[in-house]
Formats: C-alpha cells, structure tokens, sequence
C-alpha cells in the first residue's frame, strides 16, 4: 500500500497526470507520488507501466514517449543508454523507434532522492566493517576466505538479493563480473530473511536501503548490518555522501518532446509541475516516509 502525507498535498494536478514507469524497485515511490498528488480515479492509469527490473525497457517506454517520466538511478540510465547502443550496432535503427531516437534525444536526470547498497552478516562474525575493496575483492572471488580480512578461518558464503540489487553492485564497481558462487535470495512478506537466505556463520548478503527496516526488525537476531569503510549506512550518512556505495534515483524526462496532442502537451506540462513538487519539502517527506532516502537538506 501507497504512503500517505499527514496533511494534504499542496499539489493537486486534476487533469492530464504525467505517466509514471521506472525500474520495478521505484513503483512505491511513484505510486505514493500519484496516490499525493492525482485524483483518486487517475492513479490506476498512470501507473499502468510495467515497472520493469531491466532499465532498458523504462528508458526505452520513455524514448518511444509510453511514459513521461522514468525513476531510474543514474547508473540505470547510464547501463541503459550503453545497451541501447549496442542494440543499434547489431540491428537497422529502423527497427526499434527507441533505437532510432537514441542519438537525437537528450535527457534531463534530476536527483530526487538518494539509494544505497547495505551489507550485513551472521551477528557471530567478528567482522563489523569492510572496505570498498572488500567487497569487491569478496564478489569477484578475488577473497573467498574471512581469515582474509581478520575474521575466523571460514569460506565466504555470498548472498544476492535480486538482480536490481546485484547491477547496483556491478555499475558501482564500472561493470565488475560478479563471481559465479553467488547465492540468490529473496523477502518474504511476513519476514526477513525467507526461507531462500541461509544466516550461515559464513554467509555475507546485500540490498538496498528500501530494506533496511526489514533486516533491523526482524525475527532472526543473528543477523547485523555492517559498516563500509567505517561509515555506517544510515540515512544520514547517505544522504551527505559520506556513506560510499550510494547513487542518484533521478526523475528522467527527454528534454525536447514533440507531443501529438494538447492533452500529451499538459502532461508534459505536468511532470515538470510534479518534479517541482517532489524536490519540496511535502515531497522530499513522502519519500522518507516510504522507505528511501530523501536528498540532503
């Protein structure tokens, strides 16, 4: 369910809402933005998007003019502009308009809020902080032993959650190859972790921030989130940029759209009138309210 302000929105867009998409991890924010700001009988519409794991497909609904507005990371944009270029090079561009539109459209990433990657382990491993090299060194098997870094004499155990997560890692690290013994888990609705995560004595995982409250809260209390290279990852310290692993979620919207009508035109409209509102501070608060890091004051 969609976060809600404590007071009413000082945005109230009742005619043409921008269309919302983004990476799959996003949809709570975009739709606590439209559950703020659009009348009730539009929210369903403007979020009909797929809200795809694969930025690609976001940025590409956004290209052929599907959405108005993508909520993608910096990074996400970055990797998606690169596959679609690749994609030009092995296919005519007449074949994909999005291919086609690539070279000639420019794009406007504005910072909404912020992201970060969290480490934890089992609550026995002597290991409270790792450095970014550590990390990196323990996801490309470069380190596979904790007596490596000062703990006991254990094989590393290396957990992902989702393939969001693992490409957030990946781009951090300019496009690392994540190590083939990588073990895949996920949340369940009720607890953390599902029955896919294994809190080895050895076993190291990773998420987003978005998650954080499910690792504090939950019911195993052998599980203890780490700190990077000293800094722990608070909303704070990722907010001020001292917390390392972090990225940009923008608002990305093409800079000069051509529209087929008055109603895209007021849409286009729009989404700059919803940007506006998402950077004050009634916007600023719903992002923090729904889980994710709002942009430094």
């Amino acid at each position: 369910m969609a976060k809600s302000l404590d007071n009413p929105s000082t945005l109230t867009l009742q005619d043409n809402p921008p269309r919302l998409d983004g990476l799959k991890h996003y949809y709570p924010l975009a739709s606590a933005f439209a559950k703020a700001a659009y009348p009730a009988n539009m929210v369903e519409n403007a979020l009909e998007s797929r809200f795809d794991p694969f930025p690609i497909v976001s940025l590409g609904c956004l290209l052929q003019a599907e959405n108005d507005i993508a909520f993608l990371k910096r990074s996400d944009v970055k990797e998606a502009r690169e596959e679609i270029i690749a994609l030009s090079n092995s296919y005519p561009t007449s074949t994909n308009p999005a291919i086609s539109a690539l070279g000639n459209t420019d794009l406007t990433l504005t910072p909404i809020a912020k992201d970060a990657l969290i480490f934890f382990v089992n609550s026995q491993n002597p290991i409270a902080d790792l450095s970014l090299d550590a990390i990196k060194g323990i996801y490309t098997d470069r380190i596979t032993n904790w007596d490596e870094l000062g703990g006991k004499r254990q094989s590393i155990k290396a957990y992902i959650f989702s393939d969001e997560s693992s490409r957030f890692l990946r781009n951090f690290f300019d496009g690392i190859k994540l190590k083939s013994r990588v073990y895949e888990f996920s949340f369940s609705n009720s607890m953390f972790p599902s029955p896919d995560f294994k809190n080895y004595n050895n076993a190291i995982g990773f998420t987003s921030f978005f998650h954080l409250d499910k690792i504090q809260n939950n019911p195993d209390p052998h599980i203890r989130v780490i700190s990077i290279d000293g800094v722990a990852p608070t909303a704070e310290n990722i907010a001020n940029g001292t917390y390392p692993i972090t990225d940009d979620i923008c608002a990305v919207t093409i800079v000069t759209r051509e529209y087929k009508d008055e109603n895209e035109k007021a849409r286009i409209e729009n989404s700059g009138l919803l940007i506006e509102w998402i950077l004050s501070e009634q916007g600023q608060e719903l992002i923090e309210k729904t889980g994710y890091v709002r942009l430094s004051s």
